[in-house]
């Protein structure tokens, strides 16, 4: 099915393809980036108000009227087409994020819910959510639903639940397009990435969307499983924080900070993601040493205007609203954490199993099942010493996800060793899903040295087209 959507799709792109040419302008790509933040931000907002305790139906009409009101007031600015190029690569760019909507949208429909943590976990609280028509009075904490982990975050549960109301039913159908409204925002900006690296002749963009989406196994993105979502959405986060690093656009740090909440608010694990991915920032922040704007940076933001100082604190703030308020509802409602409920962390636990060389040797064992992981490492290595052999710098983006992939897996190693009951289980069944996102970080990494090559090799032509045009004008100067 996403491949008659796909071809349906082919005529509307190359209706304008044929038409693109190259064009460096910032604003193209700060409008293309934009898309898919103003819907992480409705996103982040809609389970905000979820967690409110609004009624779901008033949750809904709120949301409806918020993006009614944000399409009124930025109408102009959002479909003015100042250039041509600019406005066929942004509608190229969406119709290829609606082929990918309508798409995987019907590649999740195509099998009802069945995966063991999509049924027990995540559209079980959704239908907890739908009975009670709100988030409070689900009855989070009752003993009879401590199976389900009632702690994990509710983005994708309430969203599944407003579909069923809006659907006045539930089945084990519907709901599921919940997980193509929560990627609909990695959608957006996966498909601005592509259209705007073929424009300006780079494969990393390209790659990225191929990789990113196509490169989870076992349909991680439509059955259920949080985990590709969370792993896409790292990949993301640590690509527009590279990119930040490099350009500092205002709309990249944009991105990177509703990624961020995403991540935050997708899993538990989304708190070790931000935190590798953020320690991965202040060190290559660190490396780079002190970085003034460049010159060609643009202070263009969604509305066109000025960059305000007030607005990276409101993003920061959209992006962090979900997870403390949803903290505060577990402390009201009595909801510890799944992890302290089973014995939790401690470190004599991690102390002992560190020196237990069968344990540590069983936590190795399952972190190395799959080998994809290692060939990404090694494609990683031997592509930046190819780079050094040319005589080329790669790009923040490079250094970024590769750290935040070390660390993370690093995090996870040393969460699993202080668990204070038996692993091999669990291991046995979920050691492959943790190790998602450290292979989305490493082919976000791959991506990274991909477009560092193709800029390298842009800079070597301009430059021989450069010293090709003054050659001749110096040899006649010199007769």
């Amino acid at each position: 099915m996403l491949l008659v959507a796909l071809a349906l799709g082919g005529a509307a792109i190359r209706r304008f393809w044929n038409t693109i040419t190259p064009h460096q302008d910032e604003v193209r790509g700060v409008t293309l980036t934009s898309v898919g933040s103003s819907v992480a931000a409705g996103l982040l907002a809609n389970a905000a108000l979820v967690l409110c305790g609004l009624s779901l139906k008033a949750v809904l009409l709120a949301t409806a009227a918020l993006a009614m009101w944000s399409l009124w007031r930025h109408r102009a600015e959002r479909w003015r087409v100042r250039a041509v190029d600019h406005g066929r690569a942004t509608l190229a760019a969406a119709a290829l994020a609606s082929m990918l909507l309508v798409g995987f949208a019907l590649w999740g429909l195509a099998e009802p819910l069945m995966h063991t943590d999509a049924v027990n976990i995540w559209f079980f609280h959704a239908r907890m959510i739908w009975l009670a028509g709100r988030l409070t009075g689900a009855g989070w904490n009752h003993a009879s639903i401590a199976f389900s982990n009632p702690d994990y975050p509710t983005l994708v549960p309430a969203l599944a639940a407003q579909l069923a109301t809006a659907g006045s039913r539930w089945n084990l159908y519907f709901p599921k397009l919940a997980l193509s409204l929560a990627l609909a925002p990695a959608y957006c900006w996966l498909s601005g990435l592509c259209v705007d690296g073929v424009l300006e002749r780079r494969c990393g963009g390209a790659f990225l969307f191929v990789s990113c989406l196509f490169g989870l196994p076992d349909e991680w993105l439509t059955n259920g499983y949080m985990d590709g979502v969370l792993a896409l959405y790292a990949g993301l986060c640590a690509w527009w924080a590279g990119r930040w690093l490099e350009t500092r656009r205002p709309a990249d740090a944009e991105a990177a900070v509703l990624a961020a909440g995403l991540c935050l608010s997708m899993k538990n694990e989304g708190a070790l993601v931000v935190a590798s991915i953020g320690l991965a920032v202040a060190i290559a922040a660190w490396w780079l040493g002190p970085m003034s704007i460049p010159s060609t940076a643009t202070t263009v933001s969604w509305d066109g205007q000025a960059f305000h100082r007030w607005r990276p604190l409101s993003v920061v703030v959209l992006a962090v609203t979900p997870l403390v308020l949803w903290s505060g509802r577990k402390r009201i409602h009595g909801v510890g954490s799944a992890l302290v409920a089973r014995g939790g962390w401690s470190l004599p636990q991690f102390t002992a199993q560190w020196l237990d060389h069968s344990q540590r040797s069983t936590l190795l064992a399952a972190f190395a099942i799959d080998d994809s992981i290692w060939v990404l490492v090694a494609l990683v290595i031997v592509s930046l010493v190819i780079l050094r052999a040319w005589r080329r710098s790669a790009s923040v983006v490079v250094l970024v996800s590769a750290l935040a992939a070390m660390m993370y897996a690093v995090g996870m190693f040393v969460v699993f060793l202080g668990l204070t009951y038996d692993i091999r289980f669990y291991l046995s069944t979920a050691a492959e899903r943790v190790l998602t996102v450290p292979r989305i970080l490493l082919l976000v990494s791959l991506a990274g040295i991909l477009d560092a090559s193709a800029v390298a090799d842009a800079q070597a032509l301009s430059s021989a087209r450069r010293n090709h045009k003054v050659a001749p004008h110096s040899s006649a100067s010199s007769s």
